[in-house]
């Protein structure tokens, strides 16, 4: 079958993407590498789902598929600028630097995409972890040490920014 193209969306599935994407946006948004929009993460997840699917209609759980989706990706690209930031090393030249958008959380981008998007679901949308593991297609358990790491990770740098301001 086909895929249809995601500009003929049929009414079930229109409605489906305006109820799931103001949480995917700000999942996306939560787990994304610096420099990344949140957006363009949930549209290639959409597309991706869609190409591959056919349909989001036909998927048991489609908030939580495009969810793994939409990590997988800032995964990737976050993989992909280590790379590219080693390239530039090997090769002597200096990175262009890339932008990173200021924001109230800015230590948050300091713990992986995973343990971010554990976070979040967790504590912003309150999953309980049961829910996120099967969201992001890993055990309870690697989710709640995902969780674990990336509070004691949060805990450290905040508390390495109280040191140096009473300093």
């Amino acid at each position: 079958m086909r895929p249809r193209h995601p500009d003929r969306l049929g009414d079930d599935e229109r409605k489906l993407v305006e109820e799931l994407y103001p949480s995917l946006r700000r999942f996306a948004s939560t787990v994304r590498p610096p420099g990344e929009d949140g957006n363009d993460l949930v549209q290639e997840a959409l597309l991706r789902v869609m190409r591959s699917r056919g349909s989001l209609c036909g998927l048991d759980h489609p908030g939580a598929y495009l969810r793994r989706t939409i990590l997988h990706l800032a995964q990737d690209r976050q993989r992909s600028e280590r790379r590219r930031r080693r390239a530039w090393v090997r090769l002597g030249a200096a990175h262009p630097e890339v932008p990173v958008y200021s924001w109230e959380l800015e230590e948050l981008r300091l713990v992986s995409p995973k343990s971010r998007a554990v976070l979040y679901l967790r504590i912003i949308e309150g999953w309980p972890y049961e829910d996120i593991a099967r969201m992001l297609g890993c055990s309870q358990v690697s989710a709640r040490v995902a969780a674990s790491r990336g509070r004691r990770q949060l805990q450290s740098e905040l508390s390495k920014e109280v040191t140096d301001a009473t300093a």
